[in-house]
Formats: structure tokens, sequence, C-alpha cells
């Protein structure tokens, strides 16, 4: 092989590569070339948690490509009666929240004290923390279960 082929088949897998990623994203709809087309919800959780008592929490991380609408919906499945909280959380400001100081979160996506919690809101480009706080329960772990979905 002459350094001409090799040259050439490295460009090759290189752009094949890059339409095989840009194709997948396409497809998941994070990624809109035409800056118009029709997206169609995207569950990125759907699943339970538990949360241990007294002030224990659970964060779901995700992330938005672009501005988009997402919905957080949280409900109770065991030890929930009194209430848990439900903050969005912006990455940067999780730490912060890790250390037990005042945060900042997302206003709109504020449930406090809540049995069941569902909320739909446009959010920016950026990473994001869904989180769950066993605040009201000093007793027992809470187990709940956490759908967030783009695009609703």
């Amino acid at each position: 092989m002459t350094k001409l082929n090799v040259i050439l088949l490295i460009v090759v897998l290189a752009l094949g590569g890059a339409a095989f990623w840009a194709y997948r994203e396409f497809r998941q709809g994070d990624i809109d070339p035409f800056g118009s087309a029709v997206r169609g919800p995207k569950t990125i959780h759907d699943t339970s948690v538990a949360i241990n008592a007294g002030n224990g929490w659970q964060a779901l991380p995700f992330s938005l490509v672009t501005p988009r609408e997402v919905l957080i919906e949280v409900t109770g499945e065991a030890h929930t009666a009194k209430g848990f909280d439900v903050f969005v959380i912006r990455a940067e400001n999780m730490d912060t929240f890790r250390s037990g100081q005042d945060f900042h979160h997302v206003s709109k996506f504020q449930g406090l004290s809540a049995v069941n919690y569902k909320e739909s809101h446009s959010l920016p480009a950026g990473t994001f923390y869904a989180v769950v706080v066993n605040s009201n329960n000093i007793l027992n772990t809470m187990t709940v279960h956490v759908r967030v979905v783009t695009d609703p």
C-alpha cells in the first residue's frame, strides 16, 4: 500500500464514522439537522429508586444538546405518604447541593412535600440532574418511580 492509499483509507473511515454518529444521533432526536423537524418523546430515565431515610437523596443526570421541553414525573411507591422534595439542578450546582449548602435549582421544577410530582417545562442546552430528596421521612427508606422525558 502506498502512502496515498493509507491516507485515503483513513479519510474514508473517518467520514464513515462521522456519518454513522450523525445518523444515530439524528434517529435519537438529539440533532435536528433541518432546524424544524418534528421530534417525538424520548425517555431518558424510567426507573424506581430507593432513597435512604433522613434527607437521603438520589440524582439522575440528563443532558440536552439543544433547548428542549422536559417532563419530570416522580411517583411514590413505598413509604412516601409524608412526601418528598423534587428539584432540577444544573450540573455546576451539584457540588453545592452535595455539600449541604444553600443551592440554586431550576425554579420551574420544584416540588416540596410532594406525594406525586409531574411538571413539564423548557430547559436550555446543558447537563442537569433530577433530584429527589427523602426530606420528611426519618425512619424509612422510600421508593419512588422517576421518569424524565424530552419532548413529551
